[in-house]
């Protein structure tokens, strides 16, 4: 089961509608991080009953779209040859992995262990 969603993508005077499926262990992942717990075992999508709302989905998508649009090249996803896209639990781990918190987080992180720190740390 997926929930399906159309979006417009536009580059210069081109528009193009394709469908991204969001797949219910994406919503999983999504309803996990957001604190959504009571509707993480839930095989449906209730938005006006408390679950996850479609503007949460809608920022995840459109990250993941940002993503799979920047690699380019001839060995990554074309809209114009393929529509369809699938957001799996993989896809949805990974665009929530590049939320802001998470870059600062990683930062600060690779900061701490980086060369000098480590040197002056263990001096």
């Amino acid at each position: 089961m997926t929930l399906d969603f159309r979006v417009q993508l536009k580059s210069g005077q081109r528009e193009l509608e394709i469908e991204v499926d969001v797949t219910i262990a994406a919503l999983t992942i999504l309803r996990q991080k957001l604190g959504k717990d009571d509707w993480v075992m839930h095989i449906g999508w209730s938005p006006e009953k408390g679950d996850v709302q479609t503007e949460n989905i809608s920022a995840a998508i459109a990250t993941y779209l940002e993503i799979e649009l920047s690699h380019g090249g001839l060995s990554y996803w074309d809209p114009l040859l393929n529509p369809r896209v699938e957001l799996n639990d993989a896809a949805m781990s990974y665009v929530l992995g590049h939320s802001a918190a998470f870059q600062e987080l990683h930062s600060a992180i690779t900061d701490a262990f980086s060369e000098p720190v480590a040197k002056s740390f263990l001096n």
